[in-house]
């Protein structure tokens, strides 16, 4: 929509008239709207106008007519707010929805359109050395989409997003490095470590499709991600969705659960599982547990075929 005007000169002042009606987004999502913001209260005239054009407060007919003024410059434009709620790109990857500034603040990637087009689904990937404080994070090995062939510790560190965070959930949408050694199956060789947190076994291997849940604690100390590699004679590639999970959140674990399954059906596998090559991984003591669904009482269990994936 095109905008028509004129100038008026006067007192040596510019003055702009705006003869066609136009709405302009201000574009503004959870995470940067607080109840400082100005436009927190729009209802409030008086303190939105004053606050909008940093003017103190006028007295008697002066104040209303330059309220009046204000008013229609603030007509102009309409609030856009949304949450950061996740979102999902064509290819399936999984990011958060927030504004563009948002997702380079973040080091992101936008891989789509969320909100109606005013936000941008953001891919957050953080790498060696980095700190992570957002949720949805991946973290992703050195180079990546491309494998990593080296020997060397890559880590990261996870930050609560706030007091009310209890779980961190991690899915390993791809985790392929060395195996174990063939003799007592230890993870000689490369090794994925979680440390801060609650007691988790050291793993290796195929992992794809599996995850964990990492209990947070009562703290504001971090937990520590680390992936050992060791040796030159395989490509590792890793991507795992870090997720962080309110305390009264439906999909929180109970505490001391490594893994947990819901649902009314669904396959349990150790770790490094693979049909006729899988090692099953020593030092393995943890929990799995299963959310009891509604109108059911009990749990039937069942060998999987070698086929079974």
């Amino acid at each position: 929509m095109s905008i028509s005007f004129f100038k008026c000169v006067m007192s040596s002042k510019l003055k702009l008239f705006i003869l066609t009606s136009l709405a302009i987004p201000i574009v503004i999502s959870s995470s940067n709207l607080s109840l400082d913001t100005p436009y927190s209260n729009i209802t409030n005239n008086d303190r939105a106008v004053e606050n909008f054009k940093g003017n103190r407060p006028l007295r008697g007919t002066k104040r209303q007519s330059s309220l009046k003024k204000q008013n229609r410059l603030l007509s102009l434009f309409t609030i856009v707010k949304f949450d950061n709620e996740p979102c999902y790109s064509s290819s399936g990857d999984s990011g958060i929805c927030m504004t563009s500034t948002e997702c380079y603040q973040h080091r992101g990637v936008p891989i789509g359109s969320c909100a109606n087009s005013y936000g941008v689904c953001c891919l957050s990937l953080s790498t060696c050395g980095q700190t992570i404080r957002e949720n949805g994070t991946y973290f992703v090995n050195a180079g990546y989409p491309d494998g990593l062939n080296n020997t060397g510790t890559c880590q990261v560190t996870i930050h609560k997003l706030s007091p009310h965070i209890c779980q961190f959930r991690l899915d390993f949408e791809r985790f392929s490095i060395m195996g174990p050694e063939p003799v007592n199956h230890q993870c000689d060789n490369d090794q994925f470590i979680v440390s801060g947190s609650n007691p988790v076994p050291v793993i290796c291997g195929l992992n794809t499709g599996s995850h964990m849940y990492v209990d947070a604690g009562t703290g504001t100390s971090p937990i520590i991600l680390t992936m050992v590699t060791s040796g030159i004679f395989l490509k590792r590639n890793w991507k795992i969705k870090i997720s962080q999970l309110p305390c009264d959140s439906i999909t929180k674990a109970d505490t001391g659960c490594l893994q947990y399954y819901t649902g009314v059906s669904g396959t349990l596998k150790s770790f490094n599982y693979e049909s006729y090559s899988g090692l099953h991984l020593s030092n393995q003591d943890y929990t799995i547990c299963l959310r009891t669904e509604r109108n059911f009482c009990s749990v039937q269990y069942s060998a999987c075929d070698d086929q079974s994936k």
